[in-house]
């Protein structure tokens, strides 16, 4: 918190570890959690911010109760707009019960965001337009209180469209637009995999850790799932500070194919032949022990590879790929405007092509402005 706030969005995260009559005895008062979390929403306040949005999780309700609550705002003050309305929730509540606030049980019972675990977000709008729908936290809900999953953040993703590939989802607009839609989408996705595999006792590290892996880009993300878990995550800056390897220290670890897509999708005939030796014996989300290579420059280093995700070969179809054959499209697409555009420009360019590139087929098309030029 002692970060200067700058053009970026806020982040805050609270876990109460003691009861709510331990704050009502010791502090005065059983809005202790909301109180700081208001104070740490408000030191991060920017003006460049343009929307806020809370998720609280109450532990131990009885089945049938609410337990994951969330509100946002979209309004030019949204802080003050959300705590207030929480705060017109606990007056309608004082009408028929005056002393209310002094049976810290009852407080928690009718007050929808008085939970143990708070997660609070200031939105600092990159992605999409500036309406509430794009606030943070986004909200997973399901019937099984521990695939109900909150996530708020700071981010910026450069594969979303191949995380929604990955696990078959076909997002809807706003979704599609959002980095954050297309890591929720794929935490949800491990989440609900752990809970199959040992019901009511998944351990989210190990969800994480899963879901991190494929995560290509940098971030701050903070999260909660209705059953109680808490956590706060962030991308392995290491890598940008201390890797030597151009081609990935500033893609998170990750190598990204040679045909200029950025995408870090694989073939094997992309890879050099020691990687694929490493790779063989590796299963998904496991690491190699650290090898010396050389790179194609013939400089010698130490890698340590880790087996992200594998795709078992197969001919592309809509089915398994549309979400890449989509994104194909639309660079087709953007290349074909371009290319048109230049060409209907090149004759007012002043270009001037170097004697010793003249002869090579790719500019042949701006050798009639050269000419027209003379």
């Amino acid at each position: 918190m002692s970060d200067e706030i700058k053009h970026e969005c806020g982040l805050a995260f609270i876990r109460l570890r003691k009861p709510f009559s331990y704050f009502q005895q010791e502090y005065g008062s059983v809005m202790y959690g909301l109180n700081k979390l208001y104070l740490l929403m408000e030191k991060q306040h920017n003006r460049g911010q343009d929307g806020a949005g809370i998720a609280t999780v109450k532990l131990n309700t009885e089945p049938g109760y609410p337990y994951m609550h969330r509100i946002r705002s979209g309004e030019q003050h949204s802080i003050a707009a959300i705590f207030a309305q929480i705060g017109k929730e606990i007056e309608e509540i004082e009408k028929s019960h005056p002393d209310i606030k002094q049976h810290p049980g009852l407080m928690k019972g009718h007050i929808n965001f008085l939970g143990e675990l708070l997660l609070g977000h200031l939105r600092y709008g990159t992605q999409g337009k500036n309406n509430v729908q794009f606030c943070h936290p986004f909200v997973k809900r399901d019937t099984i209180p521990a695939r109900n999953l909150a996530l708020a953040g700071n981010f910026n993703l450069v594969n979303k469209d191949e995380l929604f590939s990955l696990i078959n989802c076909h997002p809807d607009e706003l979704e599609r637009q959002s980095d954050l839609g297309a890591m929720m989408e794929i935490i949800h996705h491990f989440l609900v995999k752990a809970d199959e595999l040992s019901p009511g006792n998944v351990d989210i590290s190990k969800v994480l850790e899963k879901a991190v892996a494929l995560f290509d880009g940098g971030f701050t993300v903070g999260g909660l799932t209705g059953n109680g878990h808490g956590f706060v995550m962030r991308d392995a800056g290491a890598v940008s500070k201390y890797s030597d390897d151009e081609a990935s220290k500033f893609t998170g670890g990750r190598v990204q194919s040679r045909d200029g897509s950025g995408s870090t999708f694989l073939s094997i005939d992309q890879l050099d032949k020691d990687m694929v030796v490493m790779l063989k014996d590796l299963k998904v989300a496991e690491y190699s022990q650290p090898t010396e290579f050389t790179d194609e420059r013939g400089k010698k280093g130490v890698r340590i590879v880790q087996l992200i995700t594998k795709t078992e070969p197969h001919r592309e179809n809509l089915k398994d790929d549309y979400n890449r054959i989509g994104q194909r499209a639309i660079e087709e697409k953007k290349n074909e405007t371009l290319e048109k555009w230049f060409m209907q420009k090149i004759s007012s360019f002043y270009i001037n092509i170097d004697d010793d590139y003249k002869s090579c087929p790719e500019m042949e098309k701006w050798t009639p402005a050269t000419t027209a030029q003379k």
